[in-house]
């Protein structure tokens, strides 16, 4: 879609306070640029739908809509489904309504909440990007996704807010493959990509000029953070500040091991189920590459990564990619404030991880340890803003150790 030929555009936003910070980015923008924002979608030839990410919100949301789209449509004009849900149901928006345009942003229309992070050649990563007004007198926190999540989980967004609120610019990272971003990379996604974290943090180090940077990570994404940090040693940059992460699968081998008990069936049969359907999508994307001979008798999350993530991905086996893949061999090595939060009754990562020496005994390291919280649960008997409690401690965390973060505002 040009936007060069729009004289006028129109934003309706529905959703969070993040929605709306994002609007009145694009809206700002687009002024600069010389376009004349309206009050009605009747009178606009650019038509912006912000909406929320709740998955059949923003769905229900959209298609209500159509109707009006498609009748505005004839008139001429030109629409654009931005926010979350361009991101977890856009394709499958664009499919099914072919009137409606998809934005999904490029670091050259930079005010868009989204960003393609170039990690190597012909891989690309998506994130999202809530940019606070105060630019580089702000610092920035990275939030890194669990397995089969994205930058749209309720923990990513939950934590977002938190953080935004508190006057953090917030850079939600989908992992290679997920938030509907399969066509942007040949490869597939694994938990000894820490590098891909690294390049969104140099990207904002290198583009954005910030000078303080946080990075947090949830299961699978928090052995990603704390292996960056680890990997980076003495030579981490100043503007990292800190790392977390929460419920940390840092201990790949026993975290596989923990989901094959009998009590953990339903956890293991959901990863298994949409790890299959992610294979199917990326066979579709790119045959020559990937062969879906044998995916049926997959049955368990070591089978899948000894037949699919390991071969594929550089590694001997299962048991090789676990050992040089997990955060624990080299947690030694980090020289950044961190902040380990873990729950003692997890029932997929075991609580013995944490009580290595390399953990209980490291000076950087903070291990929070209530007896209660599963799995990135750690939901409080409290309600309001403290319900979901982790939310507040990673953002405590990192406010305690920046010079740039702002007082939170008086309840």
């Amino acid at each position: 879609m040009s936007f060069q030929a729009q004289k006028t555009f129109f934003i309706e936003t529905f959703g969070c306070q993040m929605n709306f910070h994002d609007s009145e980015k694009v809206a700002g923008s687009l002024v600069s640029q010389g376009y004349r924002q309206v009050q009605s979608a009747e009178d606009a030839d650019l038509i912006f739908y912000n909406t929320c990410s709740i998955r059949d919100k923003a769905e229900q949301k959209v298609f209500h809509r159509l109707a009006d789209f498609k009748r505005l449509q004839q008139q001429g004009k030109k629409f654009a489904v931005i926010g979350c849900v361009a991101q977890q149901e856009g394709e499958r928006i664009f499919e099914r309504a072919p009137h409606v345009s998809l934005v999904a942003g490029s670091a050259s229309y930079r005010n868009l909440p989204q960003m393609l992070v170039q990690i190597e050649p012909g891989t690309r990563i998506l994130v999202r990007c809530h940019w606070q007004k105060a630019g580089r007198e702000r610092p920035a926190l990275v939030l890194v996704h669990g397995l089969e999540g994205s930058s749209e989980s309720g923990y990513m967004l939950g934590t977002a807010e938190r953080a935004w609120q508190a006057g953090f610019h917030v850079v939600r990272m989908n992992q290679r493959n997920c938030g509907g971003s399969e066509q942007l990379t040949p490869t597939l996604y694994n938990s000894s990509l820490s590098g891909d974290v690294r390049a969104v943090v140099n990207e904002l180090i290198e583009s954005e000029r910030l000078t303080e940077i946080f990075a947090a990570g949830f299961s699978m994404g928090g052995n990603l953070v704390l292996k960056m940090a680890g990997e980076m040693g003495e030579g981490a940059p100043a503007e990292l500040r800190a790392v977390a992460g929460v419920s940390p699968s840092l201990d790949l081998a026993a975290c596989a091991n923990s989901l094959e008990m009998p009590q953990n069936w339903i956890y293991e049969r959901y990863f298994v189920r949409q790890l299959k359907q992610r294979m199917q999508r990326k066979a579709r994307l790119f045959p020559d590459r990937y062969r879906l001979n044998g995916l049926g008798s997959i049955r368990s999350i070591r089978q899948f990564d000894d037949r699919i993530t390991a071969p594929h991905s550089g590694f001997r086996d299962a048991d090789d990619y676990y050992f040089r893949a997990s955060a624990l061999r080299v947690i030694e090595r980090i020289r950044r404030p961190a902040l380990v939060v873990a729950a003692q009754d997890d029932p997929m990562v075991p609580f013995a991880s944490f009580e290595r020496s390399e953990i209980r005994e490291h000076s950087y390291i903070r291990l929070v340890a209530p007896r209660r919280g599963g799995h990135c649960g750690f939901i409080s008997r409290r309600g309001g803003s403290d319900r979901f409690w982790v939310e507040g401690v990673l953002v405590e965390f990192f406010r305690g150790q920046s010079r740039l973060a702002q007082p939170l505002p008086v309840k």
